[in-house]
């Protein structure tokens, strides 16, 4: 995936989901080579989350490929307080609900949530849609869930002024920031 955004971010593309299905293919065709060449013994099954701001826009698209040998990128709707998930709709629900089994809320703007809301509410929607409960509530979008869980906090890259860097300033204004990093 490196290697693709790499190649990719010389070019200019019109929107993400432009960027997401050029990456996607260009990874998909490196999973086929390897599956071909016998480095890989099958297709992988796995789900790529594209999450970032296209001129100033949030944006989120998943690159999803399958082990029966193709490729496709879906997109979710962003609503007015931005929640965004890839997983089980129904343990979401559970969430917004107050459930009791997952221990966190999710806050709604309304509710003025910070930042580490998020986070805590990203981490506990993970640990329950691995949890065994949730297998039994909504098996088709739970299995196989769990693992280490990383999660990054995605903010509009701002430019900085030029009297900012007239006094030195070096501070990074926007961009990617791992919270949990992968191990």
């Amino acid at each position: 995936m490196q290697r693709e955004i790499a190649q990719l971010s010389r070019l200019r593309f019109v929107g993400p989901r432009e960027l997401v299905e050029s990456a996607a293919k260009g990874l998909f065709r490196r999973i086929r080579a390897a599956h071909e060449s016998g480095i890989l013994p099958c297709f992988l099954g796995l789900e790529i989350p594209f999450v970032g701001y296209f001129n100033g826009d949030p944006f989120c698209l998943n690159a999803e490929f399958f082990p029966t040998g193709h490729y496709q990128v879906i997109g979710q709707a962003l609503d007015g307080w931005l929640f965004m998930f890839s997983g089980s709709q129904i343990i979401a629900n559970l969430m917004q609900e107050g459930d009791k089994r997952i221990g966190c809320r999710i806050k709604v703007p309304d509710d003025q949530p910070l930042l580490n809301d998020a986070i805590e509410a990203t981490r506990a929607y993970i640990e329950a849609c691995s949890s065994q409960w949730a297998l039994e509530v909504d098996p088709k979008n739970c299995r196989g869930l769990g693992g280490h869980i990383h999660i990054a906090i995605v903010t509009p890259p701002v430019r900085v002024r030029w009297f900012a860097s007239l006094f030195g300033s070096r501070v990074q204004m926007g961009g990617f920031e791992w919270v949990i990093p992968p191990k």
